[in-house]
């Protein structure tokens, strides 16, 4: 039998690895439905990077579709869309967010 205490330093990995798991599927339906709300079109993504510990989410291939009756696919595609939020600040009453860089706009 293992000692409770010895798995108490697994918690934490297995609810990381379950988040960043279950990150990816939520943040394409919130997307979706953000930019149908907002332009009656889908905001799709090719890859995601998410690491909580650092506080860094990364969007590679972002693309805000255009509606049906325009001529191009899209209206803004972006290669690349990283935030960084200070992980501390994040349970405080304000979140801080050093870092929010757009390349390929």
């Amino acid at each position: 039998m293992v000692a409770p205490l010895l798995l108490v330093p697994a918690i934490p990995i297995v609810a990381i690895v379950v988040l960043v798991i279950f990150f990816n599927p939520t943040l394409r339906a919130v997307l979706n439905s953000v930019g149908m709300k907002l332009i009656g079109a889908p905001i799709t993504y090719d890859s995601l990077y998410f690491n909580p510990l650092t506080g860094t989410v990364a969007l590679y291939g972002i693309c805000l579709k255009n509606q049906p009756q325009f001529k191009t696919d899209h209206l803004v595609a972006v290669k690349k869309v990283l935030v960084q939020v200070d992980v501390k600040s994040v349970l405080s009453s304000v979140v801080v967010i050093p870092l929010v860089e757009i390349q390929g706009l």
